[in-house]
């Protein structure tokens, strides 16, 4: 399988999304139930979360290439 396969396949894995969905909510439930002087608390389960969105967003890129490719003109 190649990669745009690959990561289109991982995205719409129903435990992949799960394990993701929990991810991002342990982190939430760290910044909420932070106290208000625990900065770095917040900031390191924020920091986690824009891993996780990052995370997706590249997979998302990788697996839309085949679409971009199809889509692209052609010169020549």
């Amino acid at each position: 399988m190649d990669k745009p396969s690959c990561a289109q396949h991982l995205l719409n894995d129903d435990f992949f999304k799960e394990f993701m969905s929990e991810m991002r909510e342990t982190e939430l439930l760290r910044i909420t139930n932070s106290l208000p002087d625990e900065i770095d608390i917040r900031e390191e389960a924020y920091q986690r979360i824009k891993t996780f969105d990052t995370i997706v967003a590249r997979l998302e890129g990788i697996a839309a290439t085949t679409q971009i490719k199809k889509s692209a003109w052609r010169i020549l």
